[in-house]
């Protein structure tokens, strides 16, 4: 009985310390995508932190969407036993100092999966200054990692088709953007032409007429010297 009443009260306590980090969490929860897309509209690279656990594992389809997204990301990779709490908590709070554009967990499905909402590890996840993202497991496991993270994708190979569909919808955007603006110049370049085509027409115009005038003052002038000139003999 008292087993049962110990164990009911470490639930309760976990539960209310969660609830705690998940109300302190509900007021800091950044914009993953905006912050890396604005990175990348500056013509810069995001430079993305990868905790991974220590060991091969076998994340062939992550890496490869990796890779493809390395042509516009910098990915930094740490290498921890994620059985260790203090050790993740302490991993997460040094890489935050930083400068990381965001900071990934990653991690696949099984078990172990418990360990991670250690709550060293909660902590620090919730007093984070650099977006979070969790790529653990699958969509159906349920830990409460996930609840805090800014934001949660499905799987490692998700991450990696996310990071390289972030990639190519700036891009698009971008060269979308390019060819509006190049119109945009083009059009306006050939009202300037226009324009300065209309202004040379009714200078000559002017120039017709000033002549014309000219010829025809010169005409009299001439005339009114004969006139004269017949008067005088």
């Amino acid at each position: 009985s008292r087993v049962n009443i110990v164990q009911h009260q470490v639930v309760t306590e976990l539960e209310m310390k969660q609830s705690e980090l998940w109300k302190k969490k509900s007021q800091r929860f950044k914009n993953v995508d905006t912050t890396i897309e604005n990175v990348l509209y500056q013509s810069k690279r995001p430079l993305i932190a990868l905790i991974l656990p220590t060991g091969s594992i076998a994340l062939s389809d992550f890496d490869t969407a990796k890779r493809a997204a390395s042509t516009h990301c910098d990915f930094r990779e740490y290498r921890i036993t994620f059985s260790k709490g203090m050790e993740r908590a302490n991993l997460l709070k040094q890489i935050d100092s930083i400068g990381f554009t965001a900071i990934a967990l990653v991690r696949g499905g099984g078990s172990g999966l418990e360990a991670l909402d250690d709550i060293n590890v909660l902590e620090a996840v919730t007093n984070l200054n650099t977006p979070f993202i969790s790529a653990i497991g699958h969509e159906d496991e349920k830990i409460f990692i996930k609840r805090i993270a800014d934001k949660v994708v499905i799987s490692p190979t998700d991450l990696g088709n996310y990071f390289r569909e972030t990639i190519e919808r700036v891009d698009k955007a971008m060269n979308d953007s390019m060819a509006v603006l190049r119109e945009k110049v083009k059009k306006e370049y050939q009202a300037q032409i226009d324009k300065a085509t209309k202004q040379n027409q009714e200078l000559n115009k002017q120039i017709t007429e000033l002549k014309k005038s000219y010829d025809e003052g010169q005409k009299q002038q001439k005339k009114q010297i004969e006139d004269a000139n017949k008067l005088n003999t």
